[in-house]
């Protein structure tokens, strides 16, 4: 009896033990697919990664593959946008700035545009002077047109007086001078640079050369023109611009101003393209109340341009000239009057405000804005338009310019 239930409890036990056994083995075998399953997307992942299919790897490449680097795959990068410049013309310029059409320059980025403004003669002393004392506002004459010219990146004039201490109130003689406080106009304007290669400079001799300078620069206005402290670099937007100023007007060459001297020039011209993106060169040049430049000035102006200058523009005559395009580079032959006592005249009253602007060192628009003197010796802008009178006078004197280059080159 014994044996029989021993012999039932064996037989009970060893299948329960072949139930454990089917357990197990599919414990185990379910647990190994999950895992498999588990590591599959890591497996693709890698393989993905490894650029090479597990099923190519014989014993040789096997060894190769022992060497090879895993890179990241190449993302294409985006196309730059281009920005096409068109060439530009005398009667374009023309047409845009009489309808004040800005279109050239609202399609590039914006901050990546240099506006460069440029003006003719600024004379601050003799009647302007005293219209400073008068009204006791040191920026009286240029109240009306500063706050527009203030907003270029780059302003320059022609500061055609001495800035001295005891600089006595005149109202009549060629002897030109301006007290300190009156450099608050050019500080109202904006104004960052300006000529002083001119022949009303050295009214007051070396030593008011000296004072100018340095009340300038305690302003913190830069100037150009003295014959070995050329060229001047500005530091614009993270462009450098260089300036050279030149004067053939009361001037002799080995003068402390610069005289244009070809060997001078072209030596200036070479030191400021290796320190700068774009040149400007400014010519105190040319006969005065006339409308047109001489000969001399033409030649002079592309000869500056065929050794690197960006623009040229003068300076002297006291009445606007026409200009012209050489080798797509600008010349503005005579900017007239911003500020000066001629009220004599109408052609001695109007001036210029060139605005330039740059697209990576491209000179990409170009807007002229006439001014006239309507109060004494204060400045004001004109309306633009197809009627206006200096605008059309000018189209038609540089339009003539233009027009009459080749046979100047040819002769």
């Amino acid at each position: 009896m014994f044996f029989k239930l021993l012999s039932i409890w064996t037989s009970w036990w060893e299948k329960q033990l072949q139930h454990k056994r089917r357990w197990l083995i599919g414990g185990l075998l379910g647990s190994s697919a999950a895992m498999i399953l588990g590591l599959w997307p890591a497996v693709l992942e890698y393989q993905a990664r490894s650029l090479i299919p597990p099923a190519s790897l014989t014993q040789s490449s096997q060894s190769e593959a022992t060497n090879y680097q895993l890179t990241s795959t190449p993302t294409a990068s985006p196309t730059p946008t281009v920005v096409l410049l068109p060439d530009l013309t005398v009667e374009q310029v023309f047409r845009a700035s009489q309808a004040n059409d800005r279109t050239l320059v609202e399609q590039l980025p914006q901050t990546e545009v240099i506006r460069v403004d440029l003006a003719g003669d600024v004379m601050l002393g003799r009647m302007v002077g005293f219209n400073m004392a008068r009204y006791r506002d040191f920026a009286w004459p240029v109240r009306q047109i500063g706050l527009q010219i203030r907003q270029a990146d780059l302003t320059l004039v022609n500061l055609e007086n001495p800035v001295v201490e005891g600089c006595p109130i005149m109202t009549e003689g060629m002897r030109f001078c301006s007290p300190i406080g009156s450099l608050k106009s050019l500080e109202f304007m904006g104004v960052d640079a300006v000529n002083l290669a001119n022949n009303h400079t050295l009214n007051f001799g070396l030593d008011g050369l000296e004072q100018t300078v340095e009340f300038l620069s305690a302003a913190q206005i830069d100037s150009f023109g003295i014959r070995d402290k050329q060229p001047l670099i500005m530091q614009v937007r993270g462009q450098r611009i260089a300036l050279l100023g030149y004067s053939d007007v009361g001037n002799q060459p080995g003068s402390i101003l610069a005289y244009p001297e070809k060997d001078r020039i072209k030596n200036d011209l070479a030191q400021a393209h290796a320190q700068a993106d774009l040149v400007l060169v400014s010519f105190h040049w040319g006969q005065e109340y006339q409308p047109m430049p001489d000969v001399y000035q033409r030649k002079l102006a592309y000869w500056t341009i065929d050794q690197g200058a960006d623009v040229v523009w003068g300076h002297h005559p006291h009445w606007l000239q026409g200009m012209e395009f050489y080798r797509q580079k600008p010349i503005f032959y005579s900017l007239g009057n911003l500020v000066f006592d001629q009220m004599w005249s109408k052609p001695t009253r109007e001036g210029m405000v060139v605005e330039l602007n740059f697209y990576k060192n491209r000179l990409a628009a170009v807007y002229l804005k006439p001014t006239f003197m309507q109060q004494y010796a204060r400045p004001e802008w004109q309306v633009l338009g197809n009627n206006n009178s200096i605008l059309k006078r000018l189209e038609k004197w540089s339009s003539t310019l233009q027009q009459s280059q080749e046979k100047l080159l040819a002769s």
